[in-house]
């Protein structure tokens, strides 16, 4: 829902293209110049954004195990387990005492998953070149840890949520208008664990190629009107 839809239950992409990523360039100046003089509402909550109210995703041609779509789907049960250890004590009334044993548990082991994890890193030290990527992804399962979020991606279908759907329900019914933002920004800290970017819906490779054409395009209107400038002198 919030990957595809608006608030009125409607879907949001309106105007679909779909490109190749070589011509993610090329399609991004089409989608500018159609929807120049179109007025847009706002993209889904949880769709990144290329640039004002238009949105961008990304999907595999050839998938590997989890596609962009499967990812960003499959971090909100682990964004909402970490919502319910970080607010423990609230929801401590909405668990009978199975549950709250179940809850202890998790913070317990996150906690001790991280301070292990932090030894490690710490006896590790230096690396060369070639070791660092192993020493990232060592960061980011820390990093993970540390803040009650489950780096283990197929642990999404294990996850506190599927225990304790109808508490969490009830919970969210009650605290909506105060949760969803901190959801939202737990979400795209999860991004960065699983190695999508910050707005959760494509590559770095991506986000450095949008990046840089808004970078191209700021640097064309400044020359236009550096020009402008020297005509009128």
């Amino acid at each position: 829902y919030k990957l595809k839809y608006s608030v009125k239950d409607c879907r949001n992409d309106e105007i679909l293209i779909l490109s190749f990523g070589q011509d993610l360039a090329t399609n991004m100046r089409l989608i500018e110049r159609i929807t120049d003089d179109v007025s847009l509402g706002e993209p889904a909550e949880l769709v990144g954004r290329y640039r004002d109210k238009i949105g961008i995703g990304e999907e595999y041609i050839q998938a590997p195990t989890y596609s962009y779509t499967q990812t960003r789907l499959g971090i909100i049960p682990i964004i909402l387990q970490k919502f319910c250890l970080d607010h423990k004590a609230e929801f401590d009334n909405y668990l009978d005492d199975s549950n709250k044993k179940l809850v202890s548990y998790l913070l317990n082991y996150y906690k001790g998953e991280n301070e292990k994890l932090k030894k490690i890193l710490e006896e590790v030290g230096e690396v060369s070149e070639s070791e660092e990527q192993e020493k990232d992804e060592l960061r980011k399962r820390q990093f993970a840890y540390q803040n009650n979020m489950d780096p283990n991606f197929i642990n999404m279908y294990a996850s506190i949520f599927e225990h304790i759907p109808e508490a969490i329900k009830t919970y969210m019914e009650e605290h909506y208008e105060a949760a969803i933002s901190e959801i939202i920004e737990d979400y795209r800290l999860a991004c960065e664990v699983f190695g999508i970017s910050r707005e959760g819906v494509f590559s770095k490779r991506t986000e450095e190629e949008i990046n840089k054409h808004s970078q191209n395009l700021l640097q064309k209107k400044e020359a236009e009107s550096s020009s402008l400038e020297a005509e009128e002198r």
